[in-house]
């Protein structure tokens, strides 16, 4: 991932392929209270859409992502909703060099974590997820891809489909 950006010419595009669910916000609200969360880092934080919806749960909210377009689109929006909600650009594989302090959750939504092709990377980036957990936090992934839709791997997958906007993911 070092380098030239891979999402600079997507970021812009990127919240066209989000749907707002009522009970997205539900899910979060039930979860969180149940782990008596208080404090969350999102570790792919994209354009920042999860990050007003935690603040609007009442929680302290820090975000981090590796793309600078991401960032530069989340801290307009968070701005916009006058959200002072700190972005730190980091990689989810090394998140205790960028962060001392431990979170009672760490979240990384929409299919960030299979972004990365190899075992080793994504048991570096779940290992650095943890140490910047509390003992007893929670961990929150978004898979994306479930073991038995690789398994019998379909051609197409509806990933949105509203009457605004269809996206489909082809699988080769």
């Amino acid at each position: 991932m070092a380098g030239a950006d891979p999402y600079l010419s997507f970021a812009a595009r990127y919240d066209a392929f989000r749907t707002d669910a009522p009970e997205r916000r539900a899910f979060f609200e039930r979860l969180f209270d149940r782990y008596h969360v208080r404090r969350v880092l999102d570790c792919a934080c994209g354009t920042g859409d999860d990050l007003l919806l935690f603040r609007s749960l009442g929680l302290a909210v820090v975000g981090s992502d590796l793309s600078d377009a991401m960032l530069a689109l989340a801290e307009t929006k968070l701005a916009a909703a006058e959200a002072e909600i700190p972005l730190v650009r980091a990689d989810f594989r090394e998140l205790p060099e960028q962060f001392a302090d431990s979170f009672d959750a760490v979240v990384c939504l929409s299919t960030s974590l299979p972004h990365l092709l190899d075992e080793a990377k994504i048991l570096r980036a779940l290992a650095s997820m943890r140490h910047v957990l509390r003992e007893d936090g929670i961990l929150v992934l978004d898979q994306g891809m479930t073991d038995r839709q690789w398994g019998e791997k379909p051609r197409f997958m509806p990933v949105v489909n509203t009457a605004e906007l269809c996206r489909l993911m082809a699988i080769d």
